[in-house]
């Protein structure tokens, strides 16, 4: 690769040495890409201030190896702190969960579309719950793991639907689950009238089992903030 320019979001941003900076991006045509910005740290560099977590940039990169380097960036937008301060936690989680379930090198223009089309919707809109968890049955979709349900009969006030990863919805005798109107309106798209709860729960074992166990560190971050 030589001096060719990508679009795409910066998931996450590490010290390299005192003056560089080590950035995962992830965009249309690359997948996501590691890159080194030599002295980025310095006030006076051509790439401070750019390399921010979820900015939306074009880069500039060169080299063959695994770990491009960044040769000029252009700023394409910025969430901004005040969309930021509301949501901190969530572009965290997003980002995380990019970076962890695309293999490095890896085309995925589809994702992309979808987390661009997320990032651009929480400019106008605060990213809330029910969004985050549109945009992950979206992406498990894309990832062939999509959540569906096809009800063989209804439920009685006493059962209710269990998710099983790669088996689907099982019912059980308890009130636990997901009822049967509940999982009508998950089919339908209409998440707002499901328990949160229970979306969360949902989506975490189903995207748990695509990462392959790997722990989302933001998770833990964000337990630790509430306790």
């Amino acid at each position: 690769m030589r001096n060719e320019w990508f679009e795409g979001y910066i998931l996450h941003v590490k010290d390299f040495s005192e003056t560089s900076l080590i950035a995962e991006v992830f965009s249309k045509e690359l997948g996501k890409v590691s890159l080194i910005a030599k002295g980025a740290k310095k006030p006076k560099s051509k790439f401070f201030g750019a390399l921010q977590t979820s900015n939306k940039v074009r880069v500039c990169l060169s080299g063959r190896s695994d770990l491009k380097t960044l040769i000029e960036v252009e700023l394409i937008a910025s969430l901004g702190s005040a969309v930021l301060a509301g949501s901190a936690y969530s572009y965290l989680y997003i980002n995380e969960l990019i970076a962890n379930i695309i293999p490095k090198d890896t085309h995925a223009e589809d994702i992309y579309h979808a987390y661009d089309k997320l990032m651009r919707e929480s400019q106008e809109t605060k990213l809330d719950e029910y969004s985050l968890r549109a945009f992950e049955m979206g992406l498990l979709e894309l990832l062939g793991y999509g959540i569906h349900f096809a009800p063989d009969e209804v439920a009685t006030n006493k059962q209710s639907y269990h998710y099983q990863f790669a088996k689907g919805f099982v019912i059980m005798d308890d009130n636990e689950g997901f009822s049967y109107d509940e999982m009508v309106a998950l089919e339908e798209g209409k998440l707002h009238l499901v328990s949160k709860a229970k979306l969360k729960e949902l989506t975490k074992e189903a995207i748990s089992h695509c990462i392959e166990g790997k722990e989302i560190h933001s998770r833990r971050i964000f337990k630790k903030l509430k306790s």
